[in-house]
């Protein structure tokens, strides 16, 4: 369970979804001057559902930094990400911080 007091980030790869990859998010702690991994995900899925997943998590977490690869395949999963119909994310250059 998240932690009060806990920044916590995301670093997500977004997969080609014709392509059948596999996408994948790990959430890191930062607390105290540790870095711990606290979850992970990795699944074949589409960028709706995972962009969908990456938002309840990211709440889930105190609100966290959302870092997504951008390049090719990630620009699918960035644009769900800064749509306000997904909770009114936030969107800063390439990171997104969901609250």
């Amino acid at each position: 369970a998240p932690e009060g007091g806990a920044t916590y980030v995301m670093g997500v790869d977004p997969a080609g979804y014709a392509a059948r990859d596999h996408a994948a998010f790990q959430v890191i702690k930062i607390y105290d001057g540790e870095w711990t991994q606290v979850a992970t995900f990795g699944a074949v899925t589409d960028p709706v559902s995972f962009a969908k997943k990456i938002d309840t998590i990211g709440r889930k977490y105190n609100n966290a930094l959302v870092a997504v690869e951008s390049n090719g395949v990630g620009v699918a999963t960035l644009a769900l990400l800064e749509d306000a119909t997904l909770g009114q994310a936030r969107s800063s250059s390439r990171e997104t911080s969901l609250g």
